[in-house]
């Protein structure tokens, strides 16, 4: 246990890694499993298999925006890896599961400022008491917490996250440039979200009610089909 305890609190014992998906988990402990059970010079066929695993692990794209099932909690991640999130007291297990998932280490995801205007040195943020802005990849995206600036973010904004219900007249594209709105309402019918901005703007939002709602335990019903 002494050894144990010693080699863990070695420099660089911990090696914080992005969650992997699940063909690339499913591939790595196959081949894994093959090298150490198999006899002979066989088991260096698993090296290829294992290198391709990697490869897909390195390539997964994680979302650049994540808002909480409770509408409580949103993570905005930079061009460097860096997590931006609402608040640190609100939802603190969903937050240590977000560091986890990014492969960041605890309790270091960064607090948005709101206290006066203020801008991060990479340009990634611009934030006041109302809100902020961020742009990613040609995207601008505004994370508002007053209803009052929510015609203003209206033509500015490609995707807007509000943290109070957003009016409906808002969410007519004909009244908004923003494409994308999600509020409180959102959260709620649908539960947790997460955004991809691609290099070339592209925009894909998923949510759990998307992906859960064919499985006979799912909180969130099946939609009806449309027409």
């Amino acid at each position: 246990m002494e050894i144990s305890y010693w080699a863990a609190s070695l420099p660089a014992a911990v090696i914080h890694v992005g969650s992997w998906g699940f063909p690339s988990f499913v591939i790595l402990v196959l081949s894994a499993l093959f090298m150490v059970l198999w006899k002979g010079w066989g088991k260096l066929c698993a090296v290829p298999f294992i290198v391709f695993a990697v490869v897909l692990i390195q390539a997964q794209i994680q979302p650049d925006i994540l808002i909480s099932s409770s509408h409580k909690l949103f993570g905005f991640k930079d061009r460097g890896g860096a997590l931006y999130v609402s608040t640190r007291r609100s939802e603190r297990f969903v937050l240590k599961n977000w560091e986890r998932f990014y492969g960041l280490e605890k309790k270091s995801a960064q607090l948005l400022p709101y206290k006066g205007a203020k801008k991060d040195v990479n340009d990634f943020y611009s934030c006041g008491a109302d809100g902020c802005r961020f742009t990613i990849n040609g995207q601008n995206i505004s994370f508002i917490r007053n209803p009052y600036i929510q015609n203003d973010e209206c033509g500015w904004a490609d995707v807007m996250i509000s943290t109070k219900p957003v009016e409906r007249m808002y969410k007519r594209k004909n009244h908004c440039k923003a494409q994308i709105i999600i509020d409180k309402f959102d959260s709620w019918r649908n539960g947790a979200h997460a955004i991809w901005i691609g290099r070339d703007g592209s925009v894909m939002v998923e949510n759990v009610a998307e992906t859960t709602s064919n499985r006979p335990w799912s909180a969130y019903p099946p939609k009806p089909k449309k027409h």
